[in-house]
């Protein structure tokens, strides 16, 4: 939550670089806790959508974005295979999956032009 609030910051803030800093630290601290998490777990699968966001619309790093994006999506369809998508504890991992894929395919299609 505190690497999002910091990127919140650098979208508005004329002291973008300033915040571009701490949002990289707490990402990168957020990252290193949720290592031990499945990739299917709400809270690290929030995060590295967020991170994704924060590399392609602050950083302007379009490539780590992408593939911090396909690399999730890989792992979370060889571990999730198993979790029911209908039942309510997994209706939000699922939209949160589903909205990573959707941001990978815009980040894609919009490389290409």
């Amino acid at each position: 939550m505190i690497g999002d609030y910091y990127r919140y910051l650098c979208e508005v803030d004329t002291f973008k670089s300033k915040y571009i800093n701490m949002a990289e630290k707490y990402f990168n601290e957020a990252l290193k806790i949720a290592s031990k998490l499945p990739i299917y777990n709400l809270k690290k699968l929030g995060l590295i959508l967020n991170l994704g966001i924060f590399y392609y619309e602050i950083l302007n790093n379009k490539k780590k974005a992408v593939e911090l994006a396909k690399s999730a999506i890989k792992q979370f369809e060889e571990e999730a295979k198993e979790l029911d998508k209908n039942t309510e504890e997994n209706k939000e991992t699922f939209s949160l999956y589903n909205f990573l894929k959707e941001n990978l395919d815009l980040w894609e299609e919009k490389d290409k032009k």
